[in-house]
This record gives structure tokens, sequence and C-alpha cells, in this order.
């Protein structure tokens, strides 16, 4: 218990979640190592491991669970990574000390590790997006096209293709769709904020501005439903 608290910083939650996680994957033997050698980073040792591998569909398997919002399972990781099954059931079992299955789920087992990956796997962000991006495009769901491409757009600096993509009549099915006012709202300031050149965007920049404005005072006043209808 003293060394814990030690480690921990005198009793840091972070850190104790941490090491918690660690006794639980490697034992007391890797917190008493972690002491004798004075280590703060003890996620370090994961890493090593990860890079150890020398396996670029590893690191890409753990970046995408790292960055990826979207829920994933098997046959998402597959499409996305361009996997086989047996490549993809093969990354799972070798990475099982950080992953788990929760009914047919794939995610990180320990929400600080993604944390950890996001920063020391950051050069495959951008990577991991256009591979999302591509699945995306050729999904043929437009809830789940509205939910996470223009996100994903945005992230990568496409502004032309995402004022492309927020078409009035997307729009609109969106609206249809979900029912929510607040899902509009975020795409119209996606869209808003896209429109960074004003002499070949204008139109599509009032648009946006105009849906901007109308929601926004939605919002700020109390109008009777056959009103919001309208």
């Amino acid at each position: 218990i003293s060394v814990l608290y030690e480690l921990s910083g005198k009793g840091l939650a972070r850190n104790l979640a941490i090491l918690t996680w660690k006794i639980k994957n490697g034992g007391i033997a890797k917190i008493h190592m972690y002491y004798e050698r004075m280590i703060t980073d003890f996620y370090e040792d994961d890493f090593n491991w990860v890079e150890e591998q020398d396996d670029k569909n590893l690191v890409l398997f753990l970046a995408l669970l790292a960055f990826s919002e979207k829920p994933l399972n098997k046959v998402i990781i597959m499409h996305t990574l361009k996997l086989s099954e047996d490549t993809c059931t093969a990354l799972i079992d070798k990475c099982n000390n950080y992953v788990e299955d929760n009914r047919g789920l794939i995610a990180l087992s320990s929400d600080d590790f993604r944390k950890y990956l996001r920063g020391r796997l950051v050069k495959f962000k951008t990577e991991i997006e256009l591979l999302l991006i591509d699945l995306m495009e050729k999904c043929e769901d437009v809830g789940e096209q509205f939910i996470y491409l223009p996100p994903l757009y945005k992230h990568i600096r496409d502004n032309k293709t995402l004022v492309d993509y927020l078409t009035s009549e997307n729009v609109q099915h969106y609206l249809e769709d979900k029912k929510s006012q607040a899902a509009v709202n975020e795409q119209c300031e996606y869209g808003y904020n896209a429109c960074s050149d004003f002499e070949e965007q204008a139109a599509a920049y009032f648009r946006f501005a105009i849906n901007r404005s109308v929601s926004r005072e939605i919002e700020k006043n109390e109008l009777a439903d056959a009103e919001i209808e309208a």
C-alpha cells in the first residue's frame, strides 16, 4: 500500500486507476519494478511492446481503436484496415491485454490507455481518419454518414468536400430521419466554419448563416409547437 501511495503521487486518482489496471494485467511484481526504477510513465513498457512487434497492421489496429469515435466491431475493423478475418482475429488475440470484446464491440479496455495512445500514435491520426472516411463514404446509412463524415472532413481540413456534402437535401433528409434540432445545428456550424473561400462559396456561406441564425432564434425563444413545425 505504501508503494502504491508513493508511485501514484500520494494518491492521485488517475495514477491509482492506471496502477490498478497494471496489477490486474501484470501483477504486484510490475508495481515493485516501477518503484525500484522510479518509473513515472507507467505505459512506457506497453508502448515499447507495440514497437517491438514491428507490425504496421498492429499499430494501425491500435490507432483505429484510439482515434475512432465510431463504435467498432470485427467486420468494421476488417473493412477499415482492409484485413482478412484471420489477420483481424490474430491482432485481437495478440492485444488481449489491452483490448476487450463487449458483445461484439471491440475497444481498448482502459480509457486512460486510449488517451495515452492518442498522444503516442498521433502521426497515424490522419491516416486513420482517411481510412474511416473511405469506409463511411461507402456506407448506405445516411444517418451514420451524417454523424461521422462531417467531423472527419473537418479534422483533415477538407473544407470543400465538407461544404459539398452538406447540401440542403442532405441536411433536410437528416433532420427528417433524426428529428433533432441539435444535430442539425452541429451540421450548420460545420458548414458555416468550412466556408473559408468566400468568393467561391458565397452561396453556401449565406445558406449556412441563415440556417444557423434561424436555429439559434428557435433555441432562444419559447415557441408553440405549430411555430416550431412551421
